[in-house]
């Protein structure tokens, strides 16, 4: 799959901040669901700028590099070189975000075993079982177009749920700590596959998987961001950047 156009920036607002307009959006097969966004016009601006049509080969490519990149972590899977000296600047973070081609997939793996998406594959419990999920990590836990819960998934998947709206003055902060927790338990069994997703997989989301490669794999905010661009492209919003900006801080000083 392939995405035209930037989209750097335009998930500076809230997933839900529109969802006072909500529209609908039709997604192509194979996933035979429906999206529901906040508005029409980020909506549009996020699933209609993606060239939904199939590119022969492309997806036997990515699973290559996916392979080789893999092999790379399981033999260095805590990136053990020097780490950056000091924590980025905002306008920094916004930089590095902004670079990469934008990804419009509604499902990455971004480290292995641990998937990044959307909504569609959320809600889409016969694909969630056909690829092997065994956990998820909800970060719109309670929104109104969210369907996740213990009760949706039933008692084949582990479910964690984060109520978090995707605002610049949102703190996510106290979540951290916890949803890494859920991920690394997640990732300690053998098998096991976890899926992270809010409403895009963009922001949110991604927040919470960065903090878990913080924590736990001890990566610098910096190149915390550049595993996970490598799959998948993602823009958590200013608020949270700072937040991750704060949790790289008190990491570096321990």
């Amino acid at each position: 799959m392939s995405c035209r156009g930037s989209l750097g920036g335009i998930l500076q607002r809230d997933e839900d901040f529109c969802l006072r307009n909500p529209t609908v959006i039709r997604v192509s097969p194979p996933y035979l669901s429906t999206l529901q966004l906040g508005c029409k016009e980020d909506a549009g601006r996020v699933l209609a700028s993606c060239n939904w049509e199939e590119e022969q080969g492309q997806g036997v490519a990515a699973s290559l590099r996916m392979a080789e990149e893999d092999a790379v972590l399981s033999t260095d899977p805590e990136c053990s070189r020097a780490p950056p000296a000091e924590t980025p600047t905002v306008k920094e973070l916004e930089e590095l975000l902004n670079t990469g081609r934008p990804s419009c997939n509604h499902v990455d793996e971004v480290w292995p075993n641990l998937f990044l998406g959307d909504l569609v594959t959320a809600h889409n419990r016969f694909g969630l079982w056909k690829m092997g999920f065994s956990h998820i990590l909800n970060a719109a836990h309670g929104m109104v177009f969210c369907k996740g819960s213990h009760g949706f998934y039933g008692p084949t998947i582990e479910y964690y749920g984060v109520p978090a709206y995707d605002l610049p003055d949102f703190d996510l902060s106290p979540y951290f700590y916890p949803a890494a927790e859920f991920i690394h338990k997640a990732l300690s069994i053998q098998g096991a596959k976890i899926l992270v997703h809010c409403a895009v997989g963009i922001s949110r989301s991604s927040t919470l998987v960065l903090a878990y490669l913080m924590i736990y794999h001890h990566l610098p905010l910096i190149e915390a961001i550049e595993a996970v661009k490598k799959h998948r492209w993602i823009f958590p919003n200013r608020g949270f950047q700072k937040q991750l900006r704060n949790l790289d801080m008190q990491l570096r000083q321990h």
